[in-house]
């Protein structure tokens, strides 16, 4: 599970919302997440840890989340040897 910024959490439905999130990088693939949304945080939760596993990301990682739609957004991953864009389409 990862806690989504509250920053971004304001421009999303306020509802659990299924993501699939499409990998564009080396990690080439597809997965689908739920977002739960609750008053405090909103967090990606069931299939997050999948992704996490599957994909080249790890722990000290900066996620840059860029809303293109209430149910869309692209995840940049960056860390000092690779940059990856994921796009999150619902």
């Amino acid at each position: 599970m990862i806690t989504i910024p509250n920053l971004f959490k304001k421009h999303i439905p306020n509802e659990q919302t299924m993501f699939t999130i499409h990998s564009k990088g080396s990690g080439c693939g597809s997965w689908e997440v739920w977002c739960l949304v609750r008053e405090a945080q909103a967090t990606f939760s069931r299939g997050w840890s999948k992704f996490a596993r599957e994909y080249p990301i790890e722990i000290g990682d900066k996620c840059t989340l860029q809303l293109i739609k209430p149910n869309e957004c692209v995840l940049t991953i960056s860390n000092k040897a690779k940059e990856e864009e994921i796009t999150v389409i619902d």
